[in-house]
């Protein structure tokens, strides 16, 4: 590999570059799903081999070009003489980033196949952010940069010349640069460049965009997410995995939803409210104590549903966001409606392209502010415009490194009570992801902590905003719920004292000194509302290891066996214990359909009692009594997906 500031390039036989790493097509163009042509590029020095691949009648006019990286003008070219297959090179003078685009029939302006891009050279990663009144852009400085030759360029988004740079600041030896935001229309989103020392404008480098902000107008509640959130991202190297959209789950329309594509994706969201009674809807047989299906597209008290999801499977990578609308309504609907879309749609656009792992929370961040933003657009009263929790982020590959023990990473951004789980397939185990109440224990249940919309004024509440990282395998299942779902695993909303969460001793946080195995330090008249007033962090440690403990009993009950609607709940040491396959037996692997089933129907289950008391006493409250009457009411959701399928 040519290496910079190195006098001579290292020349690589094409055909030896070929035998070590054989190409796959990066991108390809079809008719009706067939796969018309690809091509692909790979580097050895400054020669850039091209291999191309046509599956319909070759022409003598197909050619193959070299251009810098989403320019329309090509560098360099050559005709493939009717060949289907084959390769050749290119030399480039310039280091930075190229393409190379398949033409067919002497086309000039439609490729039919780009492949990936790719450097000459090494790549410059650079994150840039904003922190008033300076555009800051940083990157890793490595031996060899010159200050009076290489540059960085700030650039309008998606601009292809890159000659018209807004502003640009020779490069240095420390790894970051101040630029004046006073010199950029307000309002404008903006990316940075880096370019190598004679590049002939091609770059080496980019960075994710930002906008810089209107003074005095509260827009801008990226600034906001970005001042407030607590952010624990490691800096990882990233595959550049993107390609085609592959799927697309959007739900629930205020009803009862399923979504499921070849059992890598499940989404499912229902009511666990009780049916109407009214004369259009009369009452169920509920109140004869049979409980009614939840699939039931009937209307229920609470409707419509307030839970919104909004998913994508781009290439290998899949995009995610769960939202959970505050209290019942049109507005509170459409409010999450809303934000699970616009943050989809914006990391969507933006995803491909990123090197390391540390670039996303400023997308992720950027991506909630958008929804937020999205929530009150067009709105000129804001008194009837709803606010909603959301829980999204992407999943991506990264680069295998002797110290890395996972090939891939879920890097998520949060506001509110939704949760993320990782179900390890190698080891069977659950476990949480950050917990969004984590930051304060003693919070009301009630209080889902943050939540994005018109809060106060126009402003979003950021108090536990946060974005972090969660390292997982291939295999494993990943799934996002709301507060419908894990609250009916939460040992006080199932009537369970302290003293009866078994796995509290074994799974308490090992800082804890208070408790040993086989004698927890919990007294066992307490309530949980004293155990919190007196360990605040601890009874949250321990309701935690209740839950997840809880919750993969019921994930390996077995498969295609729901649970015993005999029972209220399904506690740890009861009937469905007992039926649960051993470790070592074996077990069919689980899948995303199947955890989401299981879970939504131990809501629905657990909350039955409920139900049939509203139904039998539609005039009265239901006594606050979790053991005659265990679960919490709500709209359920569970999006569930496999990694790396």
């Amino acid at each position: 590999r040519h290496g910079y500031g190195a006098q001579a390039a290292t020349m690589i036989d094409v055909r030896y570059a070929l035998m070590l790493a054989p190409p796959q097509p990066a991108q390809q163009s079809g008719i009706a799903g067939q796969q018309v042509a690809a091509v692909n590029a790979r580097v050895a020095g400054f020669n850039i081999v091209a291999t191309w691949a046509i599956s319909t009648p070759a022409s003598k006019d197909d050619w193959v070009g070299l251009f810098v990286f989403d320019r329309p003008s090509c560098a360099a070219y050559f005709k493939t003489k009717g060949d289907q297959t084959g390769y050749s090179g290119f030399t480039v003078k310039a280091e930075g980033m190229y393409e190379v685009r398949l033409f067919l029939n002497g086309q000039k302006d439609m490729a039919a196949a780009v492949s990936g891009r790719v450097c000459v050279g090494d790549p410059v990663p650079l994150e840039l952010t904003y922190h008033a009144p300076h555009l800051i852009v940083t990157w890793h400085a490595f031996q060899g940069t010159l200050a009076g030759d290489d540059w960085v360029g700030i650039f309008k988004k998606g601009e292809r010349s890159s000659k018209k740079y807004l502003t640009y600041e020779n490069a240095n030896e420390t790894g970051a640069i101040k630029f004046s935001a006073s010199k950029i229309t307000a309002g404008v989103e903006v990316e940075a460049r880096y370019f190598k020392g004679k590049s002939g404008y091609c770059f080496s480098g980019s960075s994710t965009c930002v906008t810089i902000p209107i003074e005095g107008v509260n827009d801008d509640p990226f600034h906001a997410c970005k001042g407030t959130a607590r952010i624990s991202v490691p800096r990882f190297e990233v595959v550049d995995d993107c390609g085609p959209n592959l799927y697309y789950a959007d739900g629930p329309q205020g009803c009862p939803s399923k979504h499921n594509y070849r059992s890598v994706i499940d989404c499912r969201s229902i009511s666990n409210y009780p049916l109407c009674q009214d004369s259009a809807h009369p009452a169920s047989a509920e109140c004869a104590g049979v409980d009614a299906s939840p699939w039931e597209q009937r209307q229920r008290d609470g409707d419509p549903i307030c839970d919104h999801y909004a998913v994508k499977l781009v290439g290998k990578r899949v995009i995610a966001a769960l939202a959970d609308g505050c209290s019942w309504g049109s507005g509170p609907c459409e409010a999450a409606t809303r934000a699970s879309r616009a943050f989809v749609d914006y990391l969507s656009q933006r995803h491909c392209g990123l090197m390391y792992t540390s670039q996303l929370p400023d997308l992720l961040l950027q991506a909630v502010a958008q929804a937020h933003a999205q929530i009150i657009e067009g709105k000129l009263d804001l008194a009837g415009v709803g606010t909603t929790t959301l829980l999204g982020g992407v999943l991506i590959r990264v680069q295998q490194q002797q110290a890395l023990d996972f090939s891939h990473a879920f890097v998520y951004a949060s506001v509110g009570d939704c949760k993320g789980y990782l179900w390890s397939r190698e080891h069977r185990t659950l476990s949480e992801m950050a917990d969004p109440r984590a930051a304060d224990p003693r919070a009301n249940a009630r209080d889902p902590g943050g939540r994005i919309g018109p809060h106060t004024g126009d402003l979003p509440d950021l108090r536990n905003i946060c974005c972090e990282l969660c390292p997982c395998e291939r295999g494993d299942i990943i799934f996002l719920v709301t507060d419908g779902v894990h609250d009916n695993f939460d040992p006080q909303s199932l009537g369970i004292t302290p003293a009866e969460c078994h796995c509290v001793p074994a799974r308490l946080d090992a800082s804890s000194n208070s408790a040993t195995a086989d004698h927890p330090d919990v007294d066992t008249s307490q309530t949980w509302e004293e155990f919190t007033r007196a360990d605040p962090s601890r009874a949250a440690a321990a309701k935690r290891a209740f839950a997840e403990e809880h919750m993969r009993h019921v994930l390996l009950a077995p498969l295609g066996e729901p649970p015993s609607r005999d029972a209220a709940v399904c506690p740890l040491c009861g009937a469905v214990e007992a039926s649960i396959p051993a470790d070592g037996d074996n077990v069919p692997e689980l899948l995303p359909e199947h955890v989401a089933e299981a879970l939504l129907e131990h809501c629905h289950v657990a909350t039955r009692w409920q139900r049939v008391w509203m139904q039998q006493n539609p005039k009265s409250k239901v006594p606050h009594d979790y053991q005659r009457f265990p679960g919490k009411l709500d709209h359920t959701t569970c999006v569930a997906w496999l990694v790396g399928e």
